[in-house]
């Protein structure tokens, strides 16, 4: 058990690791509005993401890297109890990979089979972070005159790595590879 407490921090005192390294990733959410439309209820997001240079060397070495975007609605509680089933839960998974030869970045949304080719790693990630028009629920699902929390949160998946990469990317590419839940309230 020593040898490894003295490995991670012998790891952790390298350059370019530990807490210094985190400054550069970060994945938040600007903007999160929910909407009704022809009877269903929509959510629209603007989600900011860098994701660190160690990310981008992944990409660059044909590792792809998976983006989960997770939504989910609960009632509020009509009287204090912290847990509360969901209703709703949407979860959007995204792959993005570079490709060997034209050094194009595409986006696959595994839910739909969907295929995006951008020129650049920025407009890739800003065309993932940019959400519009995703169903959450039905509105005649939902109690008239309840109130709803909504919750949403966007992720780059770690474990989505190759094995051997995984140890190495937890320690190395920072902690801020998700969003904290943002939360936000949505009446019926």
């Amino acid at each position: 058990m020593r040898w490894l407490l003295l490995a991670t921090l012998m790891l952790l005192a390298l350059p370019g690791i530990g807490p210094r390294a985190t400054q550069r990733e970060a994945i938040s959410v600007a903007r999160v509005e929910t909407h009704l439309h022809e009877g269903v209820w929509h959510v629209d997001a603007d989600l900011l993401t860098a994701l660190g240079p160690r990310a981008v060397e992944a990409l660059g070495h044909g590792v792809p890297l998976t983006l989960s975007l997770t939504v989910r609605l609960e009632p509020l509680p009509r009287w204090y109890w912290p847990w509360t089933e969901p209703i709703a839960a949407v979860e959007e998974v995204f792959r993005i990979h570079q490709h060997a030869l034209s050094g194009q970045f595409i986006v696959h949304r595994l839910a739909s089979g969907r295929r995006e080719i951008h020129r650049d790693l920025e407009s890739a990630v800003s065309g993932i972070g940019a959400v519009r028009e995703l169903p959450l629920v039905p509105a005649a699902a939902l109690e008239p005159g309840r109130r709803y929390r909504a919750r949403l949160r966007f992720a780059l998946d770690i474990e989505a790595l190759p094995a051997p990469m995984r140890p190495l990317a937890w320690l190395t590419w920072g902690r801020r590879l998700d969003s904290r839940w943002h939360r936000w309230e949505l009446g019926a």
